[in-house]
């Protein structure tokens, strides 16, 4: 004679396989979400020479201010390079009315009021003329053919290593993709001489222009 198995039994032993605390759970599988771009902070303004006194005048404030230089001359240098009366346009972080780093220098180019540039980065480079501006997950490039701009959408930021960056985007038609890779260090524009921070290369469906990079207005 067969005896049937007793319920209890048959859920303890259910209750064995799958641990106490019930149905077995699939570990959950940690996302990484894709690194944002960021920048140390700076203020954009004129940076002149008056008396032999280094002073920096934010954008939209009338007047300027004295402020030690770094330790290597670099503000000095960079003005008497530059040779503009009126001083250069800079990008700078100031603290306790020293210049701690100088971030974009030019005496051509944005105006005071239009640096940083109204894009997350804005790269750029000469022969062929390019201009890459990343905003959020779009990429936009800018060449003598296209003025107005091709898009590259659903982008994202990635950090190959230490000091360096990568933004990939694609557009479906045409069907193209676009890479831009930043590098931070000192970079200056071929036709300006504008200092750039960052070293850019941009890759267009296979094509590789090198260039320039600012960081833009968060």
């Amino acid at each position: 004679m067969v005896r049937a198995f007793p319920l209890v039994a048959a859920v303890a032993l259910l209750a064995a396989c799958n641990g106490a605390g019930g149905p077995a759970e699939t570990p959950a599988v940690e996302q990484t979400a894709a690194p944002a771009f960021s920048a140390p902070a700076s203020t954009a303004g004129r940076l002149s020479m008056a008396g032999g006194e280094l002073r920096f005048r934010p954008c939209g404030e009338a007047a300027a201010t004295a402020v030690r230089d770094l330790p290597d001359g670099e503000g000095s240098a960079l003005v008497q390079e530059f040779g503009g009366d009126a001083g250069i346009t800079v990008m700078a972080r100031v603290e306790g009315g020293a210049i701690q780093e100088i971030r974009y220098a030019g005496l051509d180019g944005p105006d005071c009021d239009r640096l940083p540039p109204d894009a997350d980065v804005q790269a750029r480079g000469n022969e062929p003329f390019w201009r890459v501006d990343v905003d959020g997950s779009t990429a936009t490039l800018r060449t003598p053919e296209a003025i107005e701009g091709i898009q590259y959408f659903g982008g994202a930021w990635t950090r190959p290593a230490d000091g360096q960056w990568r933004f990939e985007a694609t557009r479906a038609e045409p069907a193209g993709s676009l890479a831009l890779e930043l590098t931070e260090g000192r970079c200056a524009d071929s036709m300006s001489g504008a200092r750039y921070p960052y070293r850019a290369a941009v890759t267009v469906d296979g094509q590789r222009m090198d260039g320039c990079a600012l960081e833009g207005r968060r």
